[in-house]
């Protein structure tokens, strides 16, 4: 399930449509920089993993959910610029999974949930490239309330 769920998020950042990004998160969660990591690694590398307070974040970000469990619970993954665009990519996928897996566990509902894979692509504190930068290592939760069905058809 987590390989489908990491190739669907790769394909789902590379079609990233910017202006749907453009509410402040629900909540940001940052993670650790792993100076070993490489692809074949990925999984087993701390770049991916929720610190106890990330855990805590998720958890209130999934009970929130669940007092409207129409809500889409989006989650945007994100990388700095210290790794080729390709493993930054990568990574941020791997953030999205992982915090995606967590809300599941805690009641999120699989079909509302929506991950994207950023990288690079999306930095909260712009640099050059090779640059680590602890800001730009995160993953943003949104919490959307289902869109209205304006044309009048049965919702």
């Amino acid at each position: 399930m987590t390989k489908t769920l990491y190739i669907a998020a790769i394909a789902l950042g590379i079609a990233f449509d910017a202006s749907a990004q453009t509410a402040d998160p629900f909540l940001t969660i940052f993670f650790d920089r792993d100076p070993a990591v490489v692809a074949e690694t990925l999984a087993a590398s701390s770049a991916c993993q929720l610190t106890e307070g990330g855990e805590e974040l998720v958890k209130e970000a999934a009970y929130e959910w669940r007092t409207n469990p129409q809500q889409e619970f989006v989650v945007y993954g994100h990388n700095d610029t210290a790794e080729s665009k390709e493993l930054s990519l990568l990574i941020s996928a791997c953030r999205a999974i992982a915090v995606s897996e967590l809300a599941q566990e805690r009641g999120v509902n699989p079909a509302k949930i929506f991950i994207y894979a950023l990288g690079e692509n999306s930095l909260k504190s712009p640099t050059e490239d090779g640059v680590t930068d602890p800001l730009n290592r995160r993953a943003e939760v949104y919490l959307f309330a289902p869109a209205s069905n304006a044309e009048g058809g049965a919702d």
